[in-house]
């Protein structure tokens, strides 16, 4: 039984490394080679572990059977959104807006709302007559 499952993990460790040294070739990720051992690495002592040690705290086990993959993962994010600026507005996914257009630009500025308060940002229209006379008394 544990040689079956030696057997299988040890294909399930080099599927996983060749899937990522595929994907980061594609994705241009830096050193596909080095990730792609990187996580032949943690997975591979992942599963040395569970099959060497019968008392090891599987959680343990999962925690370092990922890392590989994560840091990977987390590698490959960067790559992909590397140095553009943060959209608060949009999803990381989500199509880009075009530049300079905000949520609700050009839609008119409304007055106070039904509680009677406007809690919108204050606007100033360029200042007239009467509202420069009423500022200065």
């Amino acid at each position: 039984m544990t040689t079956a499952i030696g057997v299988a993990g040890s294909l399930a460790v080099l599927v996983l490394a060749g899937i990522v040294y595929r994907d980061a070739s594609r994705a241009g990720v830096g050193r596909p080679t080095a990730w792609a051992a990187l996580v032949c690495v943690t997975t591979g002592s992942a599963l040395v572990g569970f099959l060497a040690i019968p008392t090891v705290p599987v959680p343990g086990l999962l925690a370092f059977a990922i890392a590989g993959p994560l840091l990977y993962l987390f590698e490959r994010d960067d790559t992909r959104h590397g140095d553009e600026p943060a959209d608060p507005h949009t999803l990381a996914d989500a199509p880009t807006r075009r530049p300079g257009s905000a949520p609700g630009a050009g839609e008119p500025v409304t007055g106070a709302g039904e509680g009677g308060t406007d809690d919108g940002p204050e606007v100033d229209d360029g200042g007239s007559e009467t509202s420069r006379e009423a500022d200065a008394g």
